[in-house]
């Protein structure tokens, strides 16, 4: 487990071998011919532990069974999930319409949503910071990536998330602590078509920077090293190209660092959770200067 400060002090993520089986399913990468995944934090009340999980199909939330070896998707079991009265296939999650979806299957004790029982094998919609209650184990949901922004679409039909080809194999540098987000976020810039690559630091970015400078750069504000502030002020400053663009992409929503962000040079500041199209936008404005 790493630490990330993204969340409270003592906040730890679960390596990506501690979810294998649903990673197993959906691998680094995904095709064309895939949906655009969700990525999402379940942050287990009353614990230091935040499981980050990419939603592109069910994922189902239980307890493993020792005698039939069954294993679900999230497993908490290691929350004290048979104590707490967590059923081995308890509820999935899955997304559908640019929403994403809990279903109970049945559980012994019960599915909650903000402390409203859900009732059993009927689908109800996970919002953004929802606490989900699995048996006594409390949840709450935090959206990081979504296929598209929040009121942008039409909701109530089936939705086919085409991204344009709006680029011609530029490489655009994406820099995120969170290895879910920025999969996702350079799985989307390939379709787009460009070429991306992710690190994790602000070390690792400026030495793929002062290697070969990006056409454009997509960073979050909080990295384990330094701030993606200061990354911005060291491409304004320090780069021979000092003008590529530069887009935030943050769970920061303080409104004084959108500002400082701003005034150090980043030219577009996006919210999480983001949305597929705000990224498309967002550096589409740019593609007559890369």
């Amino acid at each position: 487990m790493s630490d990330n400060h993204n969340f409270d002090p003592g906040t730890h993520r679960l390596d990506p071998s501690d979810i294998e089986p649903f990673l197993e399913k959906y691998g680094d990468q995904y095709g064309p011919d895939q949906p655009v995944p969700w990525v999402i934090d379940l942050r287990v009340v009353g614990t230091p532990l935040v499981i980050q999980s990419r939603i592109g199909g069910e994922l189902v939330i239980g307890r493993k069974d020792p005698k039939t070896e069954y294993q679900p998707d999230i497993d908490l079991e290691a929350f004290g999930g048979l104590q707490k009265g967590v059923s081995r296939r308890h509820a999935v999650i899955y997304p559908k319409n640019n929403r994403l979806m809990v279903r109970d299957l049945n559980s012994s004790n019960g599915t909650y949503i903000n402390g409203r029982l859900l009732v059993a094998d009927q689908e109800h919609r996970l919002r953004h910071n929802d606490t989900l209650t699995i048996g006594k184990i409390q949840i709450q949901v935090v959206f990081a990536v979504m296929p598209s922004s929040i009121n942008s679409i039409d909701t109530t039909h089936p939705i086919n998330f085409n991204i344009p080809k709006i680029g011609s194999g530029q490489q655009i540098l994406v820099v995120d602590q969170d290895d879910e987000v920025a999969t996702v976020l350079c799985g989307i810039l390939q379709r787009a078509g460009f070429s991306a690559l992710k690190v994790k630091t602000f070390a690792e970015a400026v030495s793929v920077i002062d290697d070969e400078i990006p056409a454009a750069v997509i960073t979050e504000l909080l990295l384990p090293d330094m701030s993606g502030l200061d990354l911005v002020q060291h491409i304004r400053q320090h780069l021979r190209k000092p003008n590529i663009p530069i887009l935030i992409v943050t769970s920061v929503t303080a409104g004084y660092q959108m500002s400082q962000a701003i005034d150090a040079g980043a030219d577009v500041y996006l919210f999480k959770p983001v949305g597929m199209d705000e990224i498309i936008n967002g550096i589409s404005k740019f593609t007559a200067q890369m």
